[in-house]
C-alpha cells in the first residue's frame, strides 16, 4: 500500500484531536484530583495506543518505511495537539 499525503494528514490531525481531548479531559480530572488526573491521562492513553494500534492493523497492510512515516504524523499531530490547546486554555490547577 501506497501511503498517500491524505492519510498522514488524516492520522496527523485524528492525533491532533486527540491530544486536545487528553488536555482537557486531564485537566478536568486534576481539578478534582491530581492523582485521579495522572491515572485518567495514563488511561486514556493506552486505550488511544491499543485502539490505533488495532485500527491500524485492520485497515493498513504497510512497510516498515511506511509505518515510520505513520509514527512520525502521529508524533507531530499529537503535539500539535497538546501544546496548542495549552497555549489556548492555559489551564491552572
Amino acid at each position: 500500500m501506497d501511503l498517500g499525503i491524505p492519510t498522514l494528514l488524516a492520522v496527523a490531525v485524528t492525533n491532533s484531536l486527540l491530544g486536545a481531548v487528553a488536555v482537557i479531559s486531564v485537566y478536568r480530572l486534576m481539578e478534582t484530583s491530581i492523582p485521579l488526573g495522572a491515572v485518567g491521562g495514563a488511561g486514556f492513553s493506552v486505550v488511544v495506543i491499543v485502539a490505533e494500534w488495532q485500527l491500524g492493523e485492520r485497515l493498513f497492510t504497510i512497510t516498515v518505511n511506511e509505518m515510520k512515516f505513520l509514527v512520525v504524523a502521529a508524533a507531530i499531530g499529537a503535539v500539535v495537539g497538546i501544546v496548542g490547546t495549552l497555549l489556548a486554555i492555559k489551564p491552572d490547577i
